[in-house]
């Protein structure tokens, strides 16, 4: 990349995007509330391992 380690962000788009995730997060973990603690464990591993597959 030519442009490193000069590095730019566009503060407001970054600012906006963010607190969109961070709104569905609150979202996300309020349906999770109404869930027991099994159902919860079992819904966090699936989520843990979908992300490791989009890594590999």
């Amino acid at each position: 990349m030519k442009e490193w380690p000069n590095f730019t962000w566009d503060d407001r788009g970054l600012s906006y995007k963010l607190g969109k995730v961070r709104s569905l997060q609150g979202k996300l973990v309020g349906k999770m509330s109404a869930l027991g603690f099994d159902m919860k464990s079992n819904v966090i591993l699936d989520a843990l391992t979908a992300d490791s597959y989009k890594v590999i």
